[in-house]
């Protein structure tokens, strides 16, 4: 694991910056649907193509 190249560190990141992201839109429609009941189809396909505000 010494020899990780830039290009594989990189792609780590990234990796792990999606995951968070995903585990971060999943916990949001938990608790939506927890306090609100099901939610409707537009709601889960906005949390799942959600991205970090700029």
């Amino acid at each position: 694991m010494q020899y990780i190249t830039s290009v594989e560190r990189l792609g780590r990141a990234k990796g792990i910056t999606q995951g968070i992201a995903k585990g971060e839109s999943r916990l949001l429609k938990r608790l939506l649907e927890r306090r609100f009941g099901a939610l409707p189809a537009w709601a889960t396909e906005q949390l799942s193509n959600a991205s970090e505000p700029a």
